[in-house]
């Protein structure tokens, strides 16, 4: 790990630029799912998950414009399947995200199992806001069932 030491009586000026936290990007990116319409994101870390996440988004139907290096425009106003690739859900563990945010919009998704990187057994409740129960060997499809409501209709 790099590190500055700093001796002596001045005062420290000057700028830094701190970069997005990368569990807040991954968890805002599949939340543009949620809405029908335009996003726009800055400050982005320039990290392969974010770029796996716009993978994902895009085969969905999501139209993602680069502004630049930090900065992305997502268009969900397109969203034509309920079927994430496989190959590129497997590849990092936050895709479990995809999942609540297109429960939400279309009420199905298919996905593979959250992968990543090889750490060792971690629960997907570490990272996650609540335990995924629901989670199998892939592929996964998941279809939320329909309540039936108990009030009765007024005479």
């Amino acid at each position: 790990m790099e590190k500055l030491v700093v001796t002596g009586p001045t005062p420290l000026k000057g700028e830094v630029t701190i970069s997005g936290a990368k569990n807040a990007a991954v968890a805002l990116l599949p939340a543009t799912l949620l809405i029908d319409g335009i996003c726009t994101i800055e400050n982005l870390p320039n990290i392969s998950d974010i770029k796996i996440s716009c993978e994902i988004l895009e085969k969905l139907g999501a139209k993602i414009t680069w502004n630049n290096k930090h900065s992305i425009t997502i268009d969900t106003s397109n969203i034509t399947t309920t079927k994430a690739p496989l190959d590129l859900t497997s590849k990092f563990r936050a895709s479990y995200y995809i999942i609540g945010a297109m429960l939400g919009r279309m009420g199905e998704i298919e996905v593979g199992m959250p992968g990543g990187c090889k750490l060792g057994a971690r629960p997907s409740r570490s990272q996650a806001p609540k335990p995924i129960p629901f989670l199998r060997p892939s592929p996964l499809r998941i279809q939320p069932r329909r309540r039936r409501s108990r009030r009765r209709p007024d005479p």
